[in-house]
């Protein structure tokens, strides 16, 4: 069984070898896979759980003092984002790519030349 692919999500991922390792790091906790077709999310501050128990129908499977584990089917990652806060891939302009590649190949002759 093979986890649920969070590359689908334009969100910053936290890579790993293990697939079921990866994570969409949150403003308030974590976005994770579950199983093949369920998301997981840990949150950690207890006023957002209450408010995810109170406004939505997410399942929450683990209840601590403060945190708890909701989830939900990756269908539903948007309406989940607008109380985990996942955070954003970043995005470069064409001329922050150019300026990148510019000060590559500087770096590259450079350390070439001293040989």
């Amino acid at each position: 069984m093979k986890p649920f692919d969070l590359n689908k999500f334009n969100y910053k991922i936290i890579k790993s070898k293990n697939p079921w390792d990866l994570q969409i790091p949150c403003t308030y906790g974590h976005i994770y896979p579950y199983s093949n077709n369920m998301l997981g999310f840990y949150c950690s501050g207890y006023k957002i759980k209450a408010k995810i128990i109170r406004e939505t129908d997410f399942e929450l499977i683990q209840d601590g003092d403060t945190e708890g584990v909701f989830l939900f089917p990756p269908k539903r990652m948007k309406e989940m984002a607008k109380y985990a806060k996942p955070k954003s891939r970043r995005k470069m302009t064409a001329k922050q790519k150019a300026d990148l590649a510019k000060r590559g190949r500087e770096a590259l002759e450079k350390y070439r030349g001293k040989k």
